[in-house]
C-alpha cells in the first residue's frame, strides 16, 4: 500500500499526461475502439465545459 502511495504522489508531481500510455487488454476493445471512445469522451467533456451552470475542474 505504501509503495502504490509513493507512486501516485511522484506521478502526480512529475507524469507528463501527454506522454503517458495505457495498455487497455480486454476482448473486443482493438485500438480503433479505444479511439471512438476516447473521442466520445472528449467530446462529452467539452459539452460539460460549456454547460453555464457547470465549474468544469479539470486538465
Amino acid at each position: 500500500m505504501q509503495k502504490g502511495s509513493i507512486i501516485a504522489a511522484f506521478l502526480d508531481k512529475f507524469a507528463k499526461p501527454d506522454e503517458i500510455e495505457t495498455e487497455i487488454d480486454l476482448p473486443g476493445w482493438d485500438d480503433a475502439y479505444v479511439e471512438e471512445l476516447t473521442a466520445i469522451y472528449e467530446n462529452d467533456v467539452q459539452t460539460i465545459k460549456r454547460m453555464p451552470s457547470v465549474r468544469f475542474i479539470g486538465l
